[in-house]
């Protein structure tokens, strides 16, 4: 479990340097983005050996939060890789909805479901911050924005 922590700590940071360092406004946003989850995530979860047998609300919350964030940068950004961290987070909301509703998923499995989202959306991150540097070299112009 202390292994999974820290590889997760390591890609936040990774995103955090990647995306400040050569990413622009979009990719700056989303890694805040995350760091703010992850420090939240961080905050309020529970014992992993018991806190998934449930709807854990407070990481229910985190999770529509950061959905609903990305949501917004999707719709305002000029990127594709948001549209694929959309869709890992709302795979992680609706992972939070069905374990609330059937009660039959395992723990694990709930964990797994809500948890390797976030990992999917810091690898969009990166992979945006990779594809927004060969634009610049390309075009020598990337727009952040929709106009």
């Amino acid at each position: 479990m202390f292994t999974l922590l820290l590889a997760n700590w390591a890609l936040v940071f990774i995103v955090i340097a990647s995306a400040g360092r050569w990413g622009a406004a979009p990719e700056r946003a989303g890694a805040g983005m995350v760091l703010a989850a992850s420090l939240l995530n961080f905050m309020f979860n529970g014992d992993p050996r018991t806190s998934f047998g449930t709807l854990h609300l407070p990481l229910f919350l985190i999770d529509v939060g950061l959905f609903a964030a990305l949501l917004w940068l999707s719709l305002k950004a000029s990127r594709q890789w948001t549209l694929c961290a959309c869709g890992a987070q709302l795979a992680a909301v609706i992972g939070h909805l069905a374990n609330a509703s059937v009660h039959a998923i395992s723990p694990f499995t709930y964990a797994l479901l809500t948890g390797l989202s976030t990992w999917i959306v810091m690898v969009a991150i990166i992979a945006g911050t990779i594809r927004h540097q060969v634009r610049l070299a390309k075009r020598g112009v990337d727009p952040s924005w929709r106009t």
